[in-house]
């Protein structure tokens, strides 16, 4: 097993667990042990598999009761966010994308991309509800998305929404 390995599993046998719990009780200080717990619990959703899924969030939970450190914190519910999305709980979902937003306000807290997520979750799955949250939200981050597909995804998010609220000359532009 490589240096990092023991962190980035995409397996969780009890055998795997154990070794991990064993490795990362030798870890110092809270901060180190939230973010090889935040790296595993991405590794095991990023499978997939639903029981990995699963996983991934009793981890998350770990995290949050054990090593709450608020730069981790926005990344810990954002994952979380992304894992209930993946089990198709929409509504712990919009709690945890929402958690992950409040979580960055705070000082010393890391960024995040849990505003995009958020915008493209509602779009998708037309959340009526929320279309001006998410409308607001991307309008106001609009400038933090850096990349083709991030401005791509914004940009359908928003056509989505409005093609939602009977605006087809909005969604069309």
């Amino acid at each position: 097993m490589g240096r990092d390995d023991w962190y980035r599993r995409t397996t969780w046998t009890s055998e795997d667990r154990e070794s991990f719990h064993a490795r990362l009780s030798r870890s110092r200080g809270s901060r180190n042990k939230a973010q090889y717990a935040r790296i595993q619990a991405y590794c095991l959703a990023q499978t997939g598999n639903a029981e990995l899924v699963r996983s991934a969030i009793e981890l998350l939970d770990l995290i949050l009761a054990e090593w709450p450190e608020p730069f981790e914190l926005p990344s810990v519910h954002w994952q979380y966010a992304q894992c209930l999305e993946r089990l198709g709980d929409t509504s712990g979902a919009v709690t945890e994308y929402r958690r992950s937003l409040e979580a960055e306000a705070l000082p010393g807290s890391a960024r995040t991309g849990a505003w995009k997520d958020f915008v493209w979750m509602v779009a998708r799955a037309g959340l009526a509800d929320l279309h001006e949250e998410a409308l607001a939200l991307a309008k106001a981050r609009q400038s933090q998305a850096m990349f083709p597909l991030d401005r791509f995804r914004i940009h359908a998010a928003r056509a989505l929404i409005y093609g939602d609220t009977d605006q087809p000359e909005l969604a069309a532009t």
